[in-house]
């Protein structure tokens, strides 16, 4: 899925309001504006064996919306040039979850698996809230500028088993519980 286009205001979109199946490998390669799936209510289904991979070329935002992962292959975003990835309401990972990029926000997603999320953007993000996580997860703010980093804004966080925060540089925050709880049923 190759959105190549030349022009900033040509946002690519997938199951923007239909369905998509997948049971082979889906790889997004998004070099201009942005991508995004299932942003108005469609969803996409990736079956047992299948994958979602985002080239690491990719730039801009890319949305997920609606996203089931119901495959075992773990996902893998190691995105050095995404501007933000944007995980909105009613994904589920069914499989090992790990990003690596400048900036991401997390919102009404569940993670079923072990998780593991480094940012090392210069800006903040906010996280809405709403999120479960099911197996160990790890949050890390990687970047030695001065920002804040807010989770559980509109919504609280769940986490049923241990949850590592680290946090680095000066003057680096990272709240999570900013305006609604987080629980975490293990260890912190």
């Amino acid at each position: 899925i190759s959105n190549n286009t030349t022009t900033a205001s040509d946002r690519f979109s997938l199951a923007s309001s239909g369905n998509c199946y997948f049971n082979g490998v889906a790889v997004i390669d998004n070099t201009y504006s942005g991508f995004a799936v299932g942003a108005s209510g469609g969803s996409s289904v990736f079956n047992s064996g299948s994958s979602l991979y985002i080239s690491p070329s990719s730039t801009g935002t890319i949305t997920f919306k609606k996203i089931l992962y119901d495959s075992n292959v773990p996902v893998n975003f190691n995105v050095p040039n995404v501007y933000k990835l944007v995980l909105g309401a009613n994904n589920r990972f069914d499989s090992k979850f790990t990003f690596y990029g400048k900036s991401i926000t997390v919102a009404g997603s569940t993670f079923n698996d072990t998780t593991s999320i480094t940012r090392y953007g210069n800006s903040g993000d906010t996280w809405e809230g709403g999120n479960d996580f099911y197996g160990v997860t790890s949050i890390k703010d990687s970047s030695s500028n001065n920002h804040n980093f807010y989770m559980a804004t509109t919504g609280s966080d769940h986490f049923y088993s241990d949850l590592h925060l680290s946090q680095y540089g000066t003057n680096v925050v990272i709240y999570p519980a900013y305006n609604f709880y987080t629980y975490v049923d293990g260890n912190l």
